[in-house]
């Protein structure tokens, strides 16, 4: 017999009932389960299905004559991105007979649409309809971006060094060392926009801010007197109403008060010269100072009931940790399981993490409030400044290269590369609110739309 197909009309070679003894050539009919088929590639052995190695055509039942329709359409199925997503089905399909192509998208990518001349059929990655002319199907994909970046611009061209986020609110201060700062800026619609605002004194280099008990305290680590820079801060501030004004505070002693942190009614703040930290009840109007057995005390976060510390002062690698249970009171050592220079730590989903600042692909983990620790590895090499928790992931950030977000979503064991941040000296990442913030030395700023 004679079938229509898009090449003209072409002989089919009876060949009978399927028999997996039996190869059949090009354009031989056969018959399998009721339908008739063609096939179009040699095979034998293989029941008709459709594969890469030969395509069959689907008829559907055979007419009270035992013919099969004369119309043969082509339905050609193509990946926009294969690296994405693979497809499945099509090929010549006799007229009016129902066929199925399918959308697969590779690991946590997206499938978008089937298109035809440019434009969506179907939103369905299993795509069902009648062949009743030639068609081109392209399957749409969309990567799967854990973040994506958007650039907005911060009030002043400066080192804005770091971030918090309270009520709506996210905080940024800026230290300046040698030259010393008083300003601030605050962000109420998740980091797009940004609003001036000013510090108690511009002869400080402020290092950090943390928001508890309906306040942002920010401490500081250098005091400029005539353009001098004299190391050690004995002034604090604190804002009551999202960052727009603020108020001095007075820390227990002068020193070069680096990283603060809040949890369960209390802030507790490190001083980066000298072996103590510093812990107030009442939103830092006063303070108690507390010894560790630290060199220089570092990085701080809270979490479960903790307060954990490493020691990092920038230069002194060090694998020095310590943990406390009471409300920064009392202390107990702990060590991370390598000696490195550690610049920043989170705390979300029952663990701690720490990132280091020396070109490096280390982080650390604890799943225990700090008592033991192990090691894991970042995507790539870099200074990475600052790692925050949101969204159930802890994201970090680097210096000193391109590929410089990373984020692992199984409590720091394993990292992903993600989105990169446009080009800038970053400093900071919080996150508040579904949303993470980024600062860097300049006027650019970024937050995940």
């Amino acid at each position: 017999m004679e079938v229509s197909t898009n090449l003209g009309r072409v002989s089919v070679v009876p060949k009978g009932t399927y028999s997996p003894d039996t190869k059949y050539e090009r354009l031989d009919l056969i018959h399998y389960q009721g339908s008739g088929y063609v096939v179009l590639r040699e095979v034998q052995g293989v029941e008709p299905a459709g594969g890469e190695d030969y395509m069959l055509l689907i008829e559907g039942s055979a007419g009270p004559d035992g013919r099969l329709p004369e119309e043969l359409y082509a339905v050609r199925v193509q990946s926009g991105s294969p690296e994405l997503g693979a497809v499945s089905g099509g090929g010549m399909v006799f007229g009016g007979v129902l066929t199925t192509v399918n959308a697969m998208p590779k690991g946590e990518n997206k499938f978008i649409a089937w298109l035809e001349n440019g434009e969506a059929v179907s939103s369905a990655p299993s795509y069902t309809f009648p062949a009743n002319h030639d068609r081109t199907l392209l399957a749409s994909f969309e990567e799967y971006v854990f973040l994506r970046w958007a650039e907005s611009a911060m009030p002043s061209d400066n080192n804005w060094y770091s971030a918090a986020y309270g009520n709506g609110t996210f905080v940024a201060i800026v230290s300046n060392e040698h030259a010393g700062s008083s300003a601030a800026a605050y962000s109420s619609d998740g980091g797009k926009t940004w609003t001036k605002s000013t510090l108690p004194s511009a002869a400080l280099a402020w290092l950090d801010v943390a928001y508890g008990n309906g306040a942002f305290v920010a401490i500081s680590a250098v005091t400029i007197t005539d353009g001098e820079q004299e190391y050690g801060s004995n002034k604090a501030a604190y804002s009551s109403n999202g960052g727009k004004s603020w108020s001095s505070l007075t820390m227990p002693s002068k020193k070069m008060w680096k990283c603060i942190a809040f949890g369960d009614g209390v802030f507790v703040a490190t001083a980066w010269e000298g072996d103590c930290i510093a812990y107030s009840t009442d939103t830092g109007k006063s303070w108690t100072e507390v010894s560790i057995p630290f060199h220089r005390v570092g990085i701080v976060a809270y979490g479960n009931g903790s307060f954990v510390v490493i020691e990092s002062d920038g230069n002194r690698y060090s694998n020095k940790a310590v943990y406390s249970t009471d409300g920064g009171k009392s202390w107990t050592e702990s060590a991370l399981p390598t000696a490195s220079l550690w610049n920043s730590i989170a705390y979300g989903g029952g663990v701690f993490v720490a990132v280091c600042s020396v070109n490096s692909d280390l982080a650390a983990y604890s799943a225990d409030n700090g008592k033991t620790w192990a090691l894991s590895h970042l995507p790539s090499v870099g200074r990475w400044c600052s790692i925050a928790y949101g969204n159930g992931a802890f994201v970090a950030i680097a210096q000193g290269t391109t590929e410089n977000v990373a984020y692992s979503i199984d409590g720091g064991k394993t990292w992903c590369q993600s989105t990169p941040l446009p080009a800038a000296k970053w400093n900071s990442l919080a996150y508040g609110d579904g949303t993470f913030v980024a600062l860097s030395d300049g006027s650019i700023a970024a937050y995940t739309a």
